[in-house]
């Protein structure tokens, strides 16, 4: 593959992900570019809007990941069960817990160091933002985009 995605990974396995494609592409004598991509969250409005689209991808995780973050088989089921009135439903059974181990979030400033440290520790081609529905999403890409600057 001349290029990755990754999206959403669990802090404690991106390392582990990021190893897999590069010592792949090793093997085939490929470069790989890699993306990334979550959401940062450095709003309380910003933790809303990643919240529901965090219900499939919580109940899809591999069952080490959910153990770590303390999320049981029962709670998957609750959340499945409550994805059939749609993902803001289900998004009240998704504690805040299970979501930031796989989203940048803090100030403005402890984002810019997350972000800097992963792009730079990854060697990431590119990051990817994903903007769901909010209130401001005009606001949300700007604010995002300050990050990006050199300070």
């Amino acid at each position: 593959a001349d290029g990755v995605i990754l999206d959403f990974l669990h802090e404690t396995t991106l390392s582990a992900s990021v190893d897999i494609v590069r010592n792949g592409a090793a093997v085939s004598g490929n470069l790989v570019d890699l993306s990334y991509s979550t959401s940062i969250v450095m709003t309380d409005e910003d933790l809303e809007a990643v919240r529901p689209h965090m219900t499939y991808r919580l109940c899809d995780s591999p069952a080490d990941v959910r153990e770590q973050i303390g999320m049981t088989d029962k709670h998957v089921d609750r959340i499945r069960s409550a994805m059939a009135g749609g993902l803001h439903a289900a998004a009240k059974y998704v504690s805040d817990e299970w979501v930031l181990p796989f989203v940048i979030h803090g100030s403005e400033v402890e984002c810019r160091a997350q972000l800097t440290e992963l792009i730079e520790t990854h060697w990431l081609t590119e990051f990817m933002l994903p903007v769901f529905e909010m209130e401001e999403p005009r606001d949300y890409v700007e604010r995002v985009g300050r990050l990006f600057e050199h300070h």
